[in-house]
Formats: structure tokens, C-alpha cells, sequence
């Protein structure tokens, strides 16, 4: 029989958690359809996330650089190193994402160092305009599907997310 959580109905993750519990009912299966839920919504998501910054020409990383120059710097340039750390991304993968938005103006590489191999990033005022209104657009999807939950209940899902995050890593 599958177990329900909380009078909601069994879903197929539920049901499929039930599957496993009667092949390995050696084996603790509590959090299996918690977390399944958590990778399917954070898919499903993602896909709103990205959608609408997409309508702006960014995927949602070139968004997330362009968020963390506009507000986290404060309009000041920042390494691209500084960034690749803050973004958990490699230099390769900072190199091409950089080079893009380079390529759209969005972005100026700048040497403010005498070392020639450390380049800063700073915002163009085209990539000021692409970013302020695509947080806008980015905000509303976030709103949209949030809209489900009540205040208290994205609160505490936060709180629970923000534990279970610092538990995963140092950050």
C-alpha cells in the first residue's frame, strides 16, 4: 500500500518509493520522494526561470553573471575569477560565457590590474538595461510560481531549503 503524506493524494513518486520499499525493505527509504519532488520542481522551475530571461536573449547562467555585476558588485568591476568563484563555474566555462555576452555588448573585459591575465568585468549600459529588465520578468515567473503557496508556507519552505543548502555545502 502506498503511503500518503498529510492527507494529500499518492502521487507517482510516492508510488514508485512504495515499488522500492517492497524490492530493498532493508534499506530506509523516507526521504526518497521528498527529494524527488525537490529535482522535479526545481526542473520544472528552472524551465519558468529560464524562460523568462530567454525573452530577453540570455540563458539563465549569462543572467545569473549579469544579476551578480549589477547588484553584487555595485557597479563596480569584479575579477572575472572573483565571478567564476561566486558562479561555481571553471575558467573555461567563465571564458565562454563571458565571450558571449562580450559579443552582445552586454559586458566590456577591462585590465585594472598591471597583470595582463587579470581581467575585470563591467557592465555595459546596454547590459544594465538587459539585466534590470530581465530581473523584472524574472521576479514575476518567481511570483507566479510561488503563487500556489501561502506567505507563511514560502517562508518556512525557505527556512528548510536554507538548512538543508547549508548542510550540502560552505556557502
Amino acid at each position: 500500500m502506498v503511503t500518503q503524506r498529510r492527507s494529500q493524494p499518492a502521487d507517482s513518486l510516492d508510488e514508485a518509493v512504495e515499488r522500492w520499499r517492497t524490492v530493498r525493505p532493508d534499506l530506509d527509504w523516507s526521504g526518497s520522494a521528498a527529494l524527488a519532488r525537490l529535482v522535479r520542481v526545481a526542473a520544472l522551475v528552472n524551465r519558468q526561470v529560464e524562460a523568462a530571461v530567454a525573452a530577453h536573449g540570455l540563458t539563465a547562467g549569462e543572467f545569473d553573471l549579469l544579476s551578480l555585476l549589477r547588484a553584487g558588485a555595485a557597479g563596480r568591476p569584479m575579477s572575472i575569477s572573483e565571478l567564476g568563484a561566486q558562479l561555481l563555474l571553471s575558467a573555461a566555462a567563465m571564458t565562454h560565457r563571458v565571450d558571449r555576452l562580450e559579443a552582445a555588448g552586454l559586458v566590456l573585459r577591462q585590465r585594472v590590474h598591471p597583470d595582463r591575465r587579470n581581467l575585470s568585468l563591467l557592465l555595459t549600459e546596454r547590459g544594465r538595461t538587459v539585466v534590470e529588465t530581465a530581473v523584472a520578468d524574472r521576479l514575476a515567473a518567481e511570483q507566479r510560481i510561488l503563487a500556489a503557496l501561502s506567505p507563511v508556507e514560502t517562508a518556512r519552505m525557505d527556512a528548510v531549503l536554507r538548512r538543508l543548502s547549508g548542510s550540502l555545502s560552505a556557502d
